[in-house]
Order: C-alpha cells, then structure tokens, then sequence
C-alpha cells in the first residue's frame, strides 16, 4: 500500500511511502508501558517511530484496532478511504496502513506531540469551541461528502491551542458506513450542521452556505434544497 505520507526533507517535494518501511517499533514510558495519546471506540493510539530504507526514522502515532486487522483485505479497505478523502482535498494528517511484523495491520500517521508532552490534540472533544473552527469543519466535511462518504462530526479531533483549529483525524466511520447517494450524504451535512456545529439559526444558514459553495455539483443540488427548506 503506497499512500505518500512522510516528507523527506521540507525543501523537497517528494514524500516517502508506506513500501520503503523497514521497521516500526512502539515508544515506552519509564515503566516500559507503551505510550498512548489518544483513541476512539474502534482503537487507541500510540507513539511509535518508523525506520526507513535510506536508514532515517521518524516519530508517528500508529492507532492499533481494538478488533486487530489481519486481513489485507479489511486493511485496504481503510487505506482506500485514505486516497479517496486526499484525492477530494481534506486535510488529513498524512497517514497510511503499516503491517506489522506480527502480521497485525495498523493505521500511522503524522505525529501531533511528544512522549514527554503528550498530544497537542485533544482526546475526543466534541464541542468546537471558535466560530472559525466551526466554518473549517464544515469546509472538510463538505469535502468527506464529495468524496462520496458520510460526513460525521466525531471524524474531527481538536487542537489543544484553540487557535489552530481542527484536523480530519478518525475515519472509522467513512470505513464503517461506506459510500452513499449526493441526497443522503447531503442529508447528513444538513443534520450534522444544524445539530453539531451552529449554535444559532443565522450560523446554520452560514455554515450551509460554505457547505453549497464547498460541494461538488450534484451535492451542491442537494444542499440547495435543504437550505431552501429551512428558510421556510
């Protein structure tokens, strides 16, 4: 699986991929504990590194299932929904499906803290305190959409330093609920606008607003059509 997810130099454009692996290990804490930073209801996520073929390495978080893929088939099932979202321009964190030696498949990704810090994000919060956090939710679910999955608020993680917004970090539910119709996926936008993300009515009406002029052409449609419908 060769998704690009590591940047080998910042004045380089070429990114390392998930074939020129040649070693993951966990990092421990003093106890010899592994060092978790977070997790979700599918999985918890650990420090780790990763030892590439020209012999650099790099510190990542790896996310191993609570219900280990063994199965090469389940974990291009999660890698595919990480080309689909890059292909549609959400800013995931760069990521990508990794085997370990025990055969056991794992999610790494970019790496958000430190051992000794822990993680600048914060572990499942799911109210997003800033009204322009909100606005960038709504941009990169609008993206999830376009790419054809289900747009869900808990895809979300949120920055400790309410500054820097949110990411695009679990996608177990893209995975889980599969592909959808424009109309039900717009549907779902809808509800999760006015339900998660506004707290007025004039912030809904904004926030569908960047929805419709973040969407592809038959989503767009759709949207329309439930903004019309709650003007009414």
């Amino acid at each position: 699986m060769g998704l690009r997810f590591l940047r080998r130099k910042a004045s380089e454009k070429r990114w390392k991929t998930a074939s020129q692996v040649k070693g993951i290990t966990f990092s421990k804490d003093k106890y010899s504990g592994l060092v978790r930073i977070g997790g979700t209801s599918k999985g918890d996520v650990y420090v780790g590194r990763l030892r590439f073929s020209d012999g650099s390495v790099h510190r990542v978080a790896i996310k191993k299932f609570k219900e280990p893929i063994l199965d090469v088939a389940r974990a291009q099932v999660y890698q595919k929904v990480i080309n689909d979202l890059v292909k549609a321009g959400v800013r995931l964190p760069k990521m990508a499906m990794t085997k370990l030696p025990s055969g056991e498949w794992v999610q790494v990704s970019q790496l958000f803290g430190s051992t000794r810090k822990g993680s600048k994000i914060v572990d499942k919060s799911f109210y997003i305190e800033t009204r322009e956090a909100r606005k960038e939710a709504v941009v990169e679910l609008t993206k999830i959409a376009n790419a054809g999955y289900y747009p869900t608020r808990d895809s979300f993680e949120r920055f400790k330093d309410i500054s820097k917004g949110i990411i695009p970090f679990d996608l177990d539910n893209q995975v889980s609920l599969g592909k959808s119709s424009p109309a039900k996926l717009a549907e779902h936008l809808a509800w999760q606008i006015g339900n998660n993300l506004s707290t007025t009515p004039q912030e809904v009406r904004e926030l569908m607003a960047i929805a419709i002029k973040s969407a592809d052409f038959k989503l767009k449609r759709q949207l329309k059509k439930r903004l019309k419908n709650y003007k009414k």
